[in-house]
Order: C-alpha cells, then sequence, then structure tokens
C-alpha cells in the first residue's frame, strides 16, 4: 500500500471533523516520511504567494541516517480555510515522486508548461490504460 493511501486510512474511520493540520501532520512523521514538518505562518500580499514548501536533510551524527525536515510556510493574510487549505495542499507534494520535484526556477517553469500544456498519453503513460 503507498503511503498516502495508508495516510488516508489513518483517518478513513473518522465521523469528526474537521481532521486538524497538526493530525495530518503527526500522521506523516508517523509513516516515516519525514522527521519533522514545520508550519510557519508568514505576513506576506496574497497576490504574490499563498505558500511554500522546502525540504531538507540534516546529518545528526557521522554514521547515523540523516533526518528529513520540511517546513512549509502559509500566509497569514488569507482566511483560516484557506489557510488550512495551503498546509494541505502542500502536505501533499511530501508524496511527490523524484522526477515531479525541482529546485530551480527554470524546473518549475518546465513543469507548470508540462501541467498547464496539452496532455501527451505517450508522455504519460496513459494510452495502455485504455487498451
Amino acid at each position: 500500500m503507498s503511503l498516502f493511501k495508508k495516510l488516508i486510512s489513518e483517518f478513513a474511520d473518522r465521523s469528526e471533523v474537521p481532521v486538524e493540520i497538526d493530525e495530518i501532520r503527526d500522521a506523516i512523521v508517523k509513516l516515516g516520511m519525514q522527521d519533522e514538518i514545520v508550519f510557519i505562518g508568514n505576513d506576506v500580499d496574497p497576490g504574490q504567494i499563498w505558500g511554500a514548501i522546502y525540504q531538507y536533510t540534516k546529518a545528526i551524527a557521522v554514521y547515523s541516517p540523516p533526518e528529513f525536515h520540511t517546513i512549509i510556510g502559509y500566509n497569514t493574510r488569507l482566511p483560516i480555510p484557506w489557510q488550512r487549505v495551503v498546509c494541505c495542499k502542500e502536505l501533499v507534494h511530501l508524496f511527490d515522486r523524484k522526477e515531479e520535484r525541482t529546485n530551480t526556477p527554470e524546473h518549475v517553469k518546465e513543469l507548470a508548461e508540462k501541467i498547464l500544456g496539452p496532455m501527451s498519453s505517450d508522455e504519460f503513460g496513459l494510452g495502455a490504460a485504455f487498451f
């Protein structure tokens, strides 16, 4: 079962809402995907940015495995429901595959053009799914 499906199953039997953002974060950490996830509110122009994600690894000791850390920034000028949506949307990026990630402005532009441009079934491997 994929980690995303495992995360969904964590809350599948839950009837009380809302599921708090911190609960989702804690479930992701419990699944072992990240060692730490921090949310940081920023007072910026909502016309410029709503949210962002930054990930890094941290070596604790010479021969220990690295820790995986994530910082999610969100815009505090947005209404609270939108702040929640932005944080959840950024959390979803933790499940992105390597080829879906970027850290350069050029690659962001390439990904945006691919997402917004015409879809090729060959490129996305969809052709075989219909036959």
